[in-house]
């Protein structure tokens, strides 16, 4: 068996290396975009940011892609401010290595059009010289994606392919037939950005992208076209999850910065006191995601409860027990022929069953089977499906389980032994639900079947 903790270490140290790295490319992007306090500003909001804190402890590519993409919003700065080539050439390699990280970087190109429009280059060239430099990024881009994945110019097709499966067909049909949010994408996305920036600084980032609209300077313009962009893209698809909407936190905390920042000069003219009133008003704003961060790396800290419900099974259950669970990532880390555990005590013969959950099969299956015990996890069964009449169906089914099955041993995530608030995001880790667990986890339920 090979032992998979030190890829698991390269890719979340690789994560957490460039969520913090894009801590310090926003503060240049406030202080190119505005000054050197907004650049702080922002910086500080971002480090405390509980949706970028909590992602990005995690080994997914939206938190390397925020970092390309804020790495393009400062270059397209540039580009727009002193309209040099080699801000085109930066931002052109940040948006192709973007774009080998995953290819929703692509929106990420329209602020580099947007400071092109606005740079001086463009505004004195004459024919085709209107577009060359943009050319030179887009060129850039193009061979910064193929060093960052090969795979470009391997399998092009395939690329394509991909491309269109993963920006446009997947997101009209959803992920796999659960309804992550009955409300939509738009309000989907608000909610998520009320719980991973906190109410404060959400409010004072949109009144902010209001004033950079409508005030339309060419610094307003480049941030505010790629959150509005963004924000319709992901709103107007089917499949959401609040990892997407990362990318455009950078921007929104700058405008938010930047609301700060005037209005502690404009009611405090005073110079030595202004200071003081930019920093209290960040800190409010800042103490809701802060204690959010800072709640959430103590959980962290404590036994999942699916960890726990494998030590009690290896514990209780015989080797030649029969398990069936609902999906492995949100089942006990049970150790089996096919793939061994780590640290696992013994294995055992399970079935994974997926799908929908254990609601695949009837109870009298799983006996004609000779499957002993089912154990089920909040994290399945508290999704609804969109399909109405499957959704009754399951609910059933999963109700008649402390009937018809004998309820051997649960694992909660919190000692009143009630479920924490639930919503799609929280199969990932904590989100929602800081307050209500004393643990990380779903609710673990290990039912015994009797013949």
């Amino acid at each position: 068996m090979v032992n998979p903790t030190l890829l698991y270490l390269l890719g979340r140290g690789t994560t957490a290396v460039l969520g913090t790295l894009t801590v310090f490319i926003t503060y240049l992007l406030g202080k190119t975009a505005y000054n050197r306090t907004v650049g702080l500003l922002s910086a500080a909001f971002l480090a405390v940011c509980f949706l970028h804190v909590r992602d990005s402890h995690f080994a997914v590519n939206d938190i390397p892609l925020t970092f390309f993409t804020t790495i393009v919003l400062w270059a397209s700065l540039k580009i727009a401010e002193i309209g040099k080539l080699k801000w085109y050439f930066v931002a052109g390699m940040a948006l192709g290595l973007g774009f080998a990280t995953k290819y929703s970087a692509a929106l990420a190109g329209l602020p580099i059009i947007v400071a092109h429009l606005f740079s001086p280059g463009f505004r004195f060239a004459k024919g085709a010289l209107y577009w060359r430099r943009l050319g030179v990024a887009m060129l850039a881009a193009g061979g910064a994606a193929v060093v960052g994945s090969p795979y470009f110019v391997l399998a092009p097709g395939k690329v394509i392919q991909d491309a269109y499966e993963a920006l446009y067909l997947s997101g009209q049909h959803g992920f796999e037939g659960w309804q992550i949010d009955p409300a939509g994408g738009f309000l989907f996305y608000l909610k998520t950005l009320s719980w991973g920036l906190g109410l404060g600084l959400l409010l004072t980032s949109v009144v902010s992208l209001c004033v950079a609209v409508l005030r339309r300077l060419p610094q307003d313009i480049v941030l505010a076209s790629f959150v509005l962009v963004g924000y319709i893209f992901w709103g107007r698809q089917e499949m959401y999850f609040a990892r997407f909407i990362i990318p455009l936190i950078p921007p929104l905390l700058v405008l938010a910065a930047l609301l700060v920042e005037k209005f502690a000069n404009s009611f405090v003219p005073a110079p030595g006191k202004t200071g003081l009133i930019t920093g209290g008003i960040a800190l409010l704003l800042m103490l809701h995601p802060l204690v959010s961060s800072v709640r959430l790396g103590y959980l962290w800290t404590q036994t999942d409860t699916r960890t726990l419900a494998r030590e009690w099974i290896e514990q209780h259950l015989p080797a030649d027990a029969r398990i069936a669970v609902d999906w492995r990532t949100h089942a006990p880390p049970l150790s089996t022929v096919d793939q061994p555990a780590v640290a696992a005590g013994r294995e055992y013969e399970v079935l994974i069953v997926g799908g929908k959950g254990l609601s695949e099969h009837p109870l009298a299956w799983y006996r004609e089977k000779g499957y002993d015990y089912l154990i089920a996890s909040s994290f399945i069964y508290n999704i609804p499906l969109t399909n109405v009449e499957m959704n009754v169906e399951r609910e059933v089914f999963y109700d008649s389980l402390d009937e018809q099955a004998t309820l051997e041993q649960s694992f909660w995530p919190s000692t009143t032994r009630t479920e924490p608030n639930f919503i799609f995001d929280e199969v990932v880790g904590p989100a929602v639900s800081l307050w209500q667990r004393e643990r990380p986890g779903p609710v673990i339920r290990i039912y015994r079947l009797t013949p």
